[in-house]
């Protein structure tokens, strides 16, 4: 590979990489049509509040969030709706909870693994800083000890 086409691919990485970074949004910072759309797939009641949300690849196609009542993830694929998936699992479900803290990794999205009936039942991906990992992380376990 010569000079010029790694430096082509190293801006195309960079891009791409701040591209797909949307960040750690609090609930208040979804859209209505956001709302509406989480809503659709049947992990957000009316009464429910979402206090943080992480998406890759936009809304749509993924979200990952934790609300007043629940953690939720979900994946939607339209051109393969056998890959879509979407999981989710209230506090008092929860029996327990541990952090993957990939922030360091260039490529790769951190994630909480939640357990349900002592198996691993399914990931929440966050494309975060350590800071925001932490946030996330730790409001998701004062969640959880006050909704056991």
């Amino acid at each position: 590979m010569n000079f010029l086409s790694k430096n082509i691919l190293f801006f195309l990485i960079v891009i791409l990489s701040f591209s797909c970074q949307n960040g750690l949004k609090t609930g208040d910072e979804l859209s209505t049509a956001q709302i509406s759309y989480i809503k659709s797939l049947g992990i957000l009641e009316d009464d429910e509040k979402i206090i943080f949300f992480d998406s890759q690849g936009g809304y749509k196609m993924s979200g990952n969030f934790l609300s007043d009542k629940r953690l939720a993830s979900y994946w939607i694929d339209n051109n393969h709706p056998e890959e879509s998936s979407i999981e989710f699992a209230f506090y008092s479900e929860i029996d327990s909870i541990k952090v993957v803290d990939k922030t360091t990794a260039v490529t790769l999205s951190s994630y909480i693994i939640v357990f349900v009936n002592d198996t691993v039942d399914f990931k929440v991906y966050l494309d975060v800083d350590e800071i925001s990992l932490s946030k996330f992380y730790e409001k998701t376990l004062e969640l959880w000890d006050s909704n056991k």
